[in-house]
């Protein structure tokens, strides 16, 4: 059974909605699987074969919608003939913005199946013929367009896309916001519902969808697949350049998370640009922090106050780190997207807002084989201030405020160093 097939049996349940200022209503099957998800309301129109750019969109963020209003904006621009459909929870903010959005399709679900599988389901739709997978908080852009163009003039049936070249980006085989595929012939996809049910026992956990692409259904194609590959560290045998003459927008790099929010002009007269206070937003791996630690301490020497906005994972261990330093605050962020809104809400008017890292940058200007010295480049300092300037005190350290790896990590920090 597919899962968006009209059923003739009598065990098929069908939901039949009708879309609004549209001639004809689409009739979309819950089928044998209607246990597994309920669709609540929708805006597919029904025209045959069609191209999808596929996401997930859930929780109740505002930056959810905003992403996906920017790459309905970027798709017009960079990917003719495509559709961008969004696979929505009830609860997400601001959701008749989407669907009353004449330029996307829609549809909103309830289902036991974790939403970030939602995505996928484009693949079993029996009036799309290519799918493109992406992630609500990257940017679609010309870039992946050409790429995704080459692949389709191809006659290999699998697409996936790495365009961050290092050790640790971008390193597994499918990338969960970066693949597509042919799905005109269903026949592979005869059971994939079943497959995302069972194979995890509705249990989720970060990176389960690449586990899940690379152990369920990578091997069906591996024989039938193209890979447009940046990467000097990691390739496989099927890897082909990108084409050249594509930009990637605000990103750094295909598949690179982008804050739609920051991305839009912003009035700049509501910031206080030459305040003694500065609202430092860097990458927040734990690693970043390591590297930006002379920088932090440069910042802080200069100014009245440092806000650093950190991770709840990195908070403990950063805020250990700098315990030294009594003109810095931290504020707690759940992921990336939401510190530049918590800077807009409460720091605009009284702190200096940098950007520190590849946010929107164009990464050529810098040295991106060597990300802790272009952070320093980046303020116009020598990188010899990272050297000069790190310090991290051991003395009472305790698993109290290091867990043995962030240790170890900065032991070794140190060695290159010296």
């Amino acid at each position: 059974m597919y899962a968006f097939q009209i059923l003739d049996n009598e065990e098929a349940l069908l939901a039949s909605l009708q879309i609004e200022k549209m001639s004809k209503s689409v009739e979309l099957s819950l089928g044998a699987h209607n246990n597994e998800y309920k669709i609540l309301k929708h805006t597919i129109k029904p025209e045959k074969n069609k191209k999808i750019i596929s996401f997930s969109v859930y929780g109740d963020k505002e930056i959810y919608i905003a992403g996906a209003e920017y790459n309905i904006e970027e798709a017009l621009k960079n990917y003719p003939d495509w559709i961008c459909r969004f696979y929505c929870t009830e609860n997400v903010t601001n959701l008749d913005k989407l669907l009353n959005n004449d330029l996307c399709e829609v549809i909103v679900l309830e289902s036991k199946i974790f939403p970030m599988y939602w995505r996928f389901f484009a693949i079993d739709d029996p009036l799309v013929d290519v799918v493109c997978v992406r992630d609500s908080d990257s940017s679609v852009n010309k870039k992946e367009y050409l790429a995704v163009e080459e692949w389709l003039k191809g006659n290999k049936r699998f697409h996936t896309m790495h365009d961050a070249d290092s050790p640790c980006a971008h390193a597994k085989i499918v990338m969960g916001g970066m693949w597509g595929i042919k799905c005109k012939d269903k026949t592979f996809f005869t059971n994939l519902i079943d497959l995302y049910s069972t194979s995890f026992n509705y249990e989720w956990w970060y990176g389960q969808d690449q586990e899940f692409l690379e152990q369920q259904i990578f091997p069906l194609f591996k024989n039938s697949c193209i890979d447009h590959s940046s990467h000097t560290v990691i390739r496989w045998d099927h890897s082909v350049p990108f084409p050249e003459g594509g930009d990637t927008g605000l990103g750094a790099f295909v598949g690179d998370r982008i804050n739609p929010v920051q991305s839009k002009q912003v009035d700049l007269s509501l910031f206080s640009l030459d305040s003694n206070k500065i609202f430092l937003f860097c990458h927040q791996a734990f690693d970043d922090f390591l590297a930006c630690n002379g920088l932090v301490r440069h910042l802080s020497e200069k100014h009245e106050e440092l806000i650093l906005p950190i991770k709840k994972e990195n908070l403990n261990a950063v805020s250990y780190m700098f315990r030294d330093l009594e003109n810095l605050k931290f504020v707690s962020i759940e992921d990336d997207n939401n510190a530049f809104n918590i800077y807009l809400d409460s720091y605009k008017k009284s702190h200096r807002f940098i950007g520190l890292g590849f946010w929107g940058k164009d990464p050529s200007k810098f040295d991106v084989s060597n990300p802790e010295e272009s952070f320093y480049t980046q303020l116009g300092l020598n990188v010899e201030d990272m050297i000069g300037k790190f310090y991290v005190d051991l003395s009472d350290v305790s698993k109290e405020h290091l867990e043995e790896e962030e240790l170890n990590k900065i032991l070794k920090f140190k060695e290159t160093l010296t």
